[in-house]
């Protein structure tokens, strides 16, 4: 096999990787934000219920 094509694939598989690798990093960021909201949704909920049962 020619080395250049070689040296093409990868190529193709490291920018791969680096989406990848971007792609998780932006995954991750969108749960830690989705567990500060869940939390403040829980709290919320728990007040208004609290307010209901008086």
């Amino acid at each position: 096999m020619p080395e250049t094509k070689v040296s093409k694939r990868e190529e193709y598989v490291a920018k791969m990787k680096d989406q990848l690798d971007d792609i998780n990093e932006q995954i991750d960021k969108q749960q830690e934000k989705s567990k500060g909201t869940r939390a403040d949704l829980a709290n919320k909920y728990k007040q208004e219920m609290a307010g209901i049962w008086r």
